[in-house]
């Protein structure tokens, strides 16, 4: 990150935590031994120790909330997302997460296992998941009642039922003439 970026979000930091400057100074003063945000994103070691002082006061960089969607690069799935992603497989697989989702996030997004799945990854494989379940619930709403096959159609057995005596004369008919013996 370039020193420009690192004191926009020294600023921002500061500005979400409502810090005033006397306590913004004395922070920068206790952590980098300098009362200067342009001092502090000079060295790149001391502007972690802000920053790390700043997260355990309770600043959360927008890094995941991006205008354009991206994340930073390498960024592992988070706990949320797995969990997610393992209810999902439940509800519409039935099974419980195992070799078997590990298989299939294989075979759709070229990944070996849900532990590897990076942030991105796992934001598709919602997706994926979310329209497999949509698509088990429109078939669900478009599948007719279940009915014994007898009862779909009254008049589907009786006619089932002649055409399999007609078939059986027509058969026995014709093997009678091959055979050249009367039936």
């Amino acid at each position: 990150m370039n020193p420009s970026n690192r004191l926009k979000l020294l600023n921002l930091a500061r500005r979400r935590l409502g810090l005033d400057e006397d306590s913004y100074r004395a922070i920068l003063a206790s952590q980098a031994g300098v009362t200067s945000g342009k001092l502090v994103v000079a060295d790149p070691d001391a502007f972690e120790r802000v920053m790390a002082h700043l997260r355990k006061l309770g600043f959360r960089s927008d890094a995941f909330n991006r205008a354009d969607g991206r994340e930073p690069a390498g960024t592992m799935a988070t706990a949320g997302q797995i969990e997610l992603i393992r209810k999902l497989w439940i509800g519409n697989s039935g099974k419980q997460p195992g070799a078997e989702l590990d298989r299939w996030i294989e075979q759709r997004f070229k990944v070996s296992s849900l532990r590897f799945v990076t942030f991105a990854t796992a934001r598709k494989l919602i997706g994926a998941l979310r329209a497999w379940e949509a698509r088990k619930a429109a078939k669900a709403r478009s599948k007719p009642p279940s009915r014994p096959p007898h009862l779909l159609h009254p008049l589907k057995s009786i006619f089932e039922g002649a055409l399999r005596v007609s078939v059986r004369h027509d058969f026995r008919q014709n093997a009678c003439r091959s055979r050249r013996r009367h039936c």
